[in-house]
């Protein structure tokens, strides 16, 4: 092991916040206000 972006663990976590920035990108803008 390189460093913590070769556990699978965090490959995975990357993958889950890919798809979370994909889904809140189709949000309307006034929904968009409050997200984190």
């Amino acid at each position: 092991m390189k460093t913590h972006k070769d556990l699978d663990v965090w490959k995975e976590a990357m993958t889950l916040v890919k798809g979370i920035y994909k889904l809140t990108a189709e949000f309307p803008k006034e929904e968009k206000c409050c997200s984190v």
